[in-house]
């Protein structure tokens, strides 16, 4: 597996691994019918808007052996540093073949 910062060609494989992450993750949570309605290009929009606007500076995206994206991590600077260690700890998102390699 490759670690490495996220780039513009990115926001569309991380629109896909964000939300299967979240119907894998959520299904026994969330309604169906909420996660049949999460949309791929409204999170690839944002994604793209993201790494564009320098955003997503934080980003890391994780590439599988077969040059896949099936993982991301988005952390920095905290938001509130008053209220925190000067860190916010980081979103991730990950298909489930990643975290079954992982584990190996």
């Amino acid at each position: 597996m490759l670690i490495r910062p996220a780039a513009a060609t990115d926001a569309r494989p991380m629109a896909r691994v964000h939300v299967q992450n979240w119907r894998e993750t959520y299904r026994t949570i969330i309604p169906d019918s909420v996660l049949a309605g999460l949309c791929e290009e409204e999170r690839a929009a944002m994604w793209s808007k993201a790494l564009a606007t320098g955003a997503g500076s934080g980003l890391h995206v994780v590439i599988d052996a077969d040059a896949q994206l099936v993982g991301f991590a988005h952390g920095g600077p905290a938001l509130n540093p008053t209220r925190s260690r000067g860190h916010r700890a980081p979103a991730t998102f990950g298909r489930e073949k990643c975290c079954e390699q992982r584990q190996r």
